[in-house]
């Protein structure tokens, strides 16, 4: 119990620690410049290369599920998405909505 509380405690230090110096510098940073924009690519392939590996390689349970049907979740998410006028909160429930319900009517496969 007390390794699992100074685990903890080490990781919010850590996490806080860098939001602090985000909050010292973030007023020094122009969000148009090279560095700002740099920092967003990489961010937004970080979040993409998350992605890629939960549908192409899945881990425990979710690699029970077909890959059509991960990937239609996935297709469903991005058009409902775009069509709600990039509505993120919308795109997801579409996915999410889909992917529960071909997994729990049990196909196998579209």
């Amino acid at each position: 119990m007390t390794q699992l509380l100074a685990l903890t405690v080490a990781c919010a230090l850590v996490t806080y620690f860098w939001r602090f110096l985000a909050v010292i510098f973030s007023g020094r940073l122009a969000s148009d410049s090279a560095v700002f924009h740099w920092i967003e690519c990489v961010a937004y392939a970080m979040v993409a290369g998350v992605v890629v590996r939960l549908v192409w390689m899945p881990s425990g349970t979710l690699a029970t599920v077909p890959l059509s049907v991960r990937l239609m979740a996935c297709v469903v998410a991005v058009v409902v998405y775009r069509l709600s006028g990039k509505k993120l909160l919308v795109g997801m429930a579409a996915g999410v909505g889909l992917f529960m319900a071909l997994v729990g009517w049990g196909i196998e496969g579209v």
